[in-house]
């Protein structure tokens, strides 16, 4: 059981960093326009949006996003979809997820996912 207290640490670790690691992810997707009408990046007011040194770090935006986010979001969602089935015979897994629901009443389990949706909104 060991490894599935280690597991619920990291898991720990990665929800309170959700909402950092997406609004970092995002930070080459957010735009400003400067008074002389040249759209710019907001993080870095002397990168034009759209042009060649933009553009070149797009690609790394859109991975960071697909895993650090969307696939993270999905992973929470299908073991929160799986809890009710899992949850009174495997003790491995209720240790392993445990601060997925731990905040929760029980008939709320679920509620984490409503949480890190409402996280990206802000």
């Amino acid at each position: 059981m060991p490894g599935a207290h280690v597991v619920n640490a990291v898991l720990t670790i990665q929800l309170t960093l959700f909402v950092t690691i997406a609004n970092l992810s995002g930070t080459l997707l957010r735009f400003v326009t400067h008074p002389n009408g040249v759209m710019v990046v907001t993080a870095f007011p002397s990168t034009e949006a759209y042009s060649e040194e933009h553009l070149s770090g797009f690609p790394v935006a859109v991975a960071v996003i697909s895993v650090n986010v969307i696939a993270f979001l999905a992973w929470v969602t299908v073991v929160l979809w799986s809890a009710p089935r899992r949850y009174g015979i495997d003790e491995s897994f209720r240790i392993r997820h445990r601060c997925l629901w731990d905040c929760y009443h029980p008939a709320a389990y679920w509620f984490q996912v409503v949480d890190l949706g409402y996280a990206l909104c802000l």
